[in-house]
């Protein structure tokens, strides 16, 4: 049996991340997707925008045909 998935080198958010504590921050998306974990890697709020910073995913989980992620924002280039 497969499970399709796809691999992603930009966390895009689509203004849905959930800031949990801190710069910590939790992400639900739709389908199965596999980042690099302990890797420094941009995060854009859109596919097409220009990242806004850099963060490091802590944990990722695939269940229910969804991926549940939790990174860690470590540096911003944009204000809110």
């Amino acid at each position: 049996m497969s499970m399709p998935f796809e691999f992603n080198w930009l966390i895009v958010t689509n203004d849905h991340a959930v800031r949990q504590e801190n710069n910590l921050f939790s992400l639900e998306l739709n389908g199965y997707h596999l980042f690099p974990i302990d890797t420094p890697i941009n995060v854009s709020r859109k596919n097409d925008e220009k990242p806004f910073g850099v963060a490091v995913i802590q944990s990722i989980e695939w269940r229910n045909k969804n991926t549940y992620m939790v990174y860690e924002l470590k540096a911003i280039d944009t204000v809110n």
